[in-house]
């Protein structure tokens, strides 16, 4: 063999060499991006297993007593959580109307998308 077709034979090897890596590689992404999805599946149903058991169990208290601090962490984290969206709505000035959820200014007497009395504010007859 010449230079020429040894040099043609050494480049043709390295492109396929180069097609193939290229096919492993994205073969590997592909299932690493499907093991990913089965993965935040599997997570996604244990929380709503989880969530569905608190909401079935908790305000009877027939839950495991194994559950107990969980509950009572997830009970405070909600406590907390309400807390926190009160101050919110403090620092934005806003006030939430208790019947239909919408926002309202904290000056406002009535919701004025239903209407309802805002609470802590002087409704005077």
């Amino acid at each position: 063999m010449d230079f020429f077709e040894k040099l043609g034979k050494t480049l043709n090897d390295a492109g396929e060499a180069t097609v193939q890596k290229t096919r492993e590689i994205s073969a590997v992404t592909k299932i690493n991006s499907q093991i990913a999805q089965q993965d935040k599946l599997q997570s996604d149903m244990y929380k709503k297993m989880g969530k569905m058991y608190f909401d079935a169990h908790d305000e009877a208290g027939d839950f495991d007593p194994e559950y107990a601090e969980c509950f009572d962490t997830i009970r405070e984290s909600m406590k907390r959580e309400l807390e926190l969206k009160q101050e919110l709505n403090v620092a934005k000035g806003i006030a939430i109307c208790p019947t239909c959820r919408a926002e309202n200014p904290m000056t406002s007497s009535f919701c004025s998308s239903c209407g309802a009395p805002l609470p802590g504010q002087n409704v005077a007859g």
